[in-house]
């Protein structure tokens, strides 16, 4: 089966991804697996990724929410996966 999201090469088109986005950060996981973090406070237009950064507790906490968010069953349970730092 293709990824009808895939874009083809050189067309500037964003690989797929999933992300968090809040008011004060942007977390981005991108499908080939590399990862992006951004502070919208010190950063609004998103030109540092400070990923690689972050302290290790950080970056699986990040990834853990994107996962529960991703695998939540019910209103209580993606109610509760939504609520991010």
């Amino acid at each position: 089966m293709t990824d009808p999201d895939l874009p083809a090469r050189r067309s500037g088109n964003p690989p797929t991804y999933e992300a968090i986005r809040t008011r004060t950060s942007l977390y981005v996981q991108y499908a080939n697996g590399d990862e992006e973090y951004h502070d919208l406070t010190a950063d609004p237009d998103e030109l540092r990724n400070t990923f690689s950064s972050l302290p290790s507790e950080e970056q699986a906490s990040l990834r853990m929410a994107l996962h529960a968010l991703k695998t939540c069953d019910g209103a209580k349970s993606c109610w509760s996966a939504g609520k991010v730092r």
